[in-house]
């Protein structure tokens, strides 16, 4: 009995059949770590924002009133634009520290700028989030009961029950994406 042995014909077949499912294998695997990676890199970019408003939220959840009859809490010229005065914990010494703090939305960038109370220059001033496409505030006064969210806060002698901040911003790919951030304000800050 004679052993039969492969042609050339058909190893070149096998060959050409494991190259092609070699190469689908590989594209298939680099398409995914780059989808994964795209991923990645927008999960990165949204927890950087949100991590960012959370900490507007702090400031704002530590407003004070700092002069009587007037809350210090105000929208300046623009809906995108608002200052107030917080208490901020300083771990180098701490203590609380009362800081004034503004917030302003100017082309595609969220600044914020910090100055001591009684000093008129700022401490230091910095981009906060960048490609934004917009941001601004609404507020909750629940003494307003025909409309309790408000798109301008002009109350000085009380702040409001709370606050909403709306950012837009573009992505990686461009693409706009939107955050809501609910603040509520605690109650015994009224200056009534």
């Amino acid at each position: 009995m004679m052993k039969r042995s492969l042609t050339l014909i058909e190893v070149l077949v096998a060959v050409a059949i494991f190259a092609s499912l070699s190469i689908s294998l590989y594209l298939l695997l680099r398409s995914g770590i780059r989808v994964r990676n795209k991923i990645e890199s927008q999960q990165a970019t949204f927890q950087n924002i949100y991590l960012r408003l959370e900490r507007t939220a702090q400031e704002l959840r530590n407003v004070i009133f700092f002069k009587k009859n007037d809350s210090g809490f105000k929208e300046l010229e623009e809906k995108e634009m608002l200052e107030f005065y917080t208490l901020i914990f300083d771990y180098s010494t701490e203590t609380p520290r009362l800081l004034h703090i503004t917030y302003s939305f100017q082309e595609g960038t969220l600044t914020k700028t910090i100055k001591e109370p009684f000093g008129e220059e700022s401490l230091r001033s910095f981009h906060v989030i960048e490609n934004v496409e917009s941001f601004h505030f609404s507020y909750f006064d629940e003494k307003n009961i025909e409309e309790p969210w408000q798109e301008k806060w002009e109350n000085i002698k009380r702040l409001p029950q709370g606050i909403k901040m709306q950012l837009i911003y573009k992505d990686e790919r461009g693409k706009l994406s939107s955050l809501n951030k609910y603040v509520f304000l605690h109650r015994y800050q009224d200056a009534d």
